[in-house]
């Protein structure tokens, strides 16, 4: 997974840690809302080459700010998902 090369590659261990223990929070959340969208997934990959395309030419401003926009708009799709799980929720509930 590129998240874990980029842990891997940082060599900063209490950073790494805590951003497993984190991924391991984002997974469970993940499975609540519905199946990711494909446009969602093809911009993650969009984003992962650029960080990466970044990372290579030892832009470290560049990939910051490449990173920053990953994460809010990984954040921005999840708490989308996780909206529109907890709506067919209320749905269910009414229709009963």
């Amino acid at each position: 997974m590129f998240h874990h090369l980029l842990y891997d590659i940082s060599r900063n261990k209490t950073a790494t840690q805590i951003l497993y223990q984190l991924n391991d929070h984002i997974s469970r959340y993940r499975r609540l809302g519905p199946i990711r969208s494909e446009q969602r997934s093809s911009a993650a990959v969009a984003e992962h080459v650029e960080l990466f395309e970044l990372i290579k030419k030892r832009d470290a401003d560049g990939a910051e700010l490449a990173m920053r926009k990953h994460i809010e708009n990984s954040l921005n799709s999840a708490v989308a998902s996780i909206e529109v799980y907890l709506q067919s929720l209320l749905k269910e509930e009414q229709d009963e």
